[in-house]
């Protein structure tokens, strides 16, 4: 009696199992399990949604399992990546183009988690390129950006014959219908979910990861560096703005916060006790250059303009910089509370943060102490005399030579 053949649905569930049981992929199980998965007809290849996954059902019959498995991975790295690792800037810029570039990173990853084993094969098709090993997505979307604009699309089909090739590689979002691999750039990414239930998703996805992550730990399996850096817990970046700029506006001897300046009580100001009426002056520096979406920068100048409210600076400096500073603006202490409201942010070309020190010296400013929002993408941090924090968005890579640093995802720029 022959066995009767498996149902792309059958085949569904099977390979989901054997994923959960490996022990590179035990850390994704808690993941794995968030939302519906379906088979349906007239889906070219695969997409998620950034909780539910579908499947077309005549593409994973021609699928081996191993290339399933594959498939699986990819729309679950996606729900992560999306939720945890958001790029909101570059979606609003070119969503298949991020997508694509977010497909190369992923493919590349599960290509070097299989190690020697052939557990999971990537589908004839998928986007992968050797040129964009070790890059993040806004990297690799920078490349395709440019090559788009500038014709140089037919290396990227040379190497590899990824260029435009996105059969098999699954993506986020349903694509056209009967355009293979062609992926929706209009598609509601929250697939009608409130600001509320996308924010609850977020938090169900980052707790998965960890709670994945404590599973691979007590079953002593193998782990899985991907999923344990997305399962980091996030640094609070407001707080570490405030205690830099707390730090470097009135000292750093925070043992005066013990016996706060009972003067200033009644005016919701929390003062040490050793802390003058007004300070130097601040300088708030957005990165124009169009890698970070405007309301990122927004949430920025909202924390700029909490900060003035507890360091009293004698002068606030607002600079909108690229590859130059392309708007100074000055606000004296009885302005401060409102500039969010009166500013006017102005650039959008490169991306060249030694503008910022140029032009503070060019002036003869004094800042005692700036405050640079980035994506980190740069190669000339400059030469700075004053203290300076970086607060690099997406860019877990970006070391500045000097100054501190905090990391903060888009997604947590809310």
């Amino acid at each position: 009696m022959f066995a009767r053949e498996l149902t792309v649905e059958q085949r569904l569930d099977k390979n989901i199992v054997a994923i959960m049981g490996k022990d590179r992929y035990v850390s994704m199980t808690q993941l794995i399990m968030i939302g519906k998965k379906e088979v349906k007809d007239g889906v070219p290849t695969a997409y998620t949604d950034g909780k539910n996954e579908v499947y077309g059902r005549a593409f994973h019959e021609q699928l081996t399992d191993p290339e399933f498995r594959f498939v699986i991975l990819h729309e679950n790295y996606h729900k992560a990546f999306r939720q945890i690792t958001v790029w909101h800037h570059l979606w609003l810029i070119d969503a298949k183009l991020t997508n694509m570039a977010a497909d190369y990173v992923i493919n590349i990853i599960i290509i070097d988690e299989k190690k020697d084993d052939k557990f999971a094969v990537m589908p004839k098709g998928g986007l992968y390129d050797e040129r964009f090993r070790g890059m993040d997505v806004q990297q690799v979307f920078d490349i395709l950006y440019k090559e788009q604009d500038g014709g140089g699309g037919e290396e990227g089909e040379e190497e590899g014959d990824s260029a435009g090739k996105e059969e098999g590689n699954g993506g986020d979002g349903p694509p056209r219908e009967g355009e293979e691999g062609d992926f929706r750039d209009d598609h509601d990414w929250t697939a009608g979910r409130t600001v509320e239930e996308e924010e609850d998703l977020k938090v169900q996805i980052h707790e998965a990861l960890q709670s994945g992550v404590l599973l691979a730990g007590k079953t002593g399996s193998g782990g899985n560096r991907t999923v344990e850096e997305l399962a980091k817990p996030q640094v609070d970046w407001r707080q570490v703005m405030k205690d830099f700029a707390v730090d470097t506006m009135a000292g750093s001897d925070y043992t005066t916060y013990r016996r706060p300046n009972r003067r200033h009580y009644g005016e919701g100001y929390y003062l040490p006790s050793g802390m003058t009426d007004v300070v130097g002056e601040m300088v708030s520096a957005p990165d124009m250059s169009g890698s970070i979406g405007t309301s990122e920068q927004g949430v920025f100048l909202g924390e700029t303009e909490s900060l003035c409210k507890l360091v009293r600076p004698s002068k606030l400096h607002v600079m909108y910089w690229d590859t130059q500073v392309c708007q100074h603006e000055q606000y004296d202490p009885d302005q401060m509370d409102t500039f969010t409201s009166e500013t006017t942010p102005k650039g959008g070309g490169g991306t060249r943060p030694s503008c910022l020190p140029e032009y503070i010296a060019a002036n003869n400013l004094n800042p005692q102490c700036v405050i640079v929002l980035t994506d980190g993408h740069v190669w000339d941090w400059g030469n700075w005399t004053c203290p300076v924090l970086w607060v690099v968005v997406d860019n877990e890579s970006a070391e500045p030579p000097m100054g501190k640093v905090v990391h903060v995802r888009s997604g947590d720029l809310r």
